[in-house]
């Protein structure tokens, strides 16, 4: 993950995760991160979801570059289900998911999945 605004119960943003977003680093988060975070969203209300690390790294990189901080979420393949968690959090708070995959079936069954949820 990269750029997630994670805040608590009393809307105070949490610093681990503000310190990876202004320094630009991506994140791996586990199920086990997920498990207390309840306020998570996007910026500007929206989430970038890549199927291909590649894809992923290399607008990681453009940003940087430019000190463009949007969400961004690499799924290597078809989601875990802390990827799944993470997106319902997020969705629940009102961010837009956008998905980019690959154009074959795997990647086309992976938008379809995401789109009924």
């Amino acid at each position: 993950t990269y750029g997630l605004l994670v805040h608590d119960e009393n809307s105070v943003e949490n610093p681990g995760y503000a310190w990876f977003r202004d320094q630009g680093e991506p994140l791996a988060l586990t199920a086990y991160n997920l498990k207390s975070l309840h306020n998570v969203q996007g910026t500007k209300g929206k989430v970038f979801v890549f199927e291909n690390p590649a894809v992923f790294y290399d607008l990681l990189i453009r940003y940087k570059k430019y000190d463009i901080k949007p969400t961004l979420i690499c799924t290597s393949g078809q989601p875990a289900l802390s990827v799944l968690t993470l997106l319902d959090i997020m969705v629940r708070n009102g961010t837009l998911i956008y998905y980019s995959g690959d154009f074959d079936p795997e990647g086309l069954q992976m938008a379809d999945s995401l789109k009924r949820r």
